[in-house]
């Protein structure tokens, strides 16, 4: 009876560790990382776009990141289970380094736009001269020509003083 006490005993507590298997198809960490970072990045486009018009974005789903990866949502879901039972931080470390490129990528897409908004600017001011130069190119010329007919009513009432003298 203890024999079987004991081992009854290392089988509950053997039973009781959480040691995760490796999943089959197994998804090696760094290949896991970048389908993380590509789900929160389609996460963070469905957000932003939820405010914009809807038919100004293609519709994309988890499925396409799935796809793209060439894995189905179980491989995925066992994988990613996988990641977060493990002891060592790995899935935090993952989820910290995902933050990272994110910033990396918000960084990098600011100064694209800035950069943009810069060249629109230039491009702007380009336009708004060459329309001025244009404004007082065709004043000018409207000048000239009430001048130049101020001139002539002048010269025909010089013209005709003459004829009256």
């Amino acid at each position: 009876m203890n024999k079987f006490l004991v081992i009854l005993a290392a089988l509950v507590l053997g039973s009781c560790g959480n040691e995760s298997k490796k999943p089959t198809p197994f998804i090696e960490e760094q290949k896991m990382e970048d389908i993380l970072f590509d789900m929160s990045l389609l996460y963070s486009i469905e957000s932003v776009s939820a405010y914009s018009r809807e038919d100004s974005m293609p519709q994309l789903n988890m499925n396409s990141v799935l796809k793209k990866y060439d894995i189905d949502s179980l491989t995925f879901v066992e994988n990613n289970k996988y990641y977060i039972e493990l002891k060592e931080g790995v899935y935090h470390n993952m989820q910290e380094n995902i933050n990272r490129k994110l910033e990396a990528l918000k960084v990098k897409t600011d100064s694209l736009i800035a950069k943009e908004e810069e060249e629109k600017d230039k491009e702007n001011d380009i336009v708004r001269k060459q329309l001025e130069k244009q404004l007082n190119e065709k004043n000018s010329s409207e000048l000239k020509e009430k001048k130049d007919r101020l001139i002539s009513e002048d010269d025909m009432l010089l013209l005709e003083a003459n004829k009256l003298e």
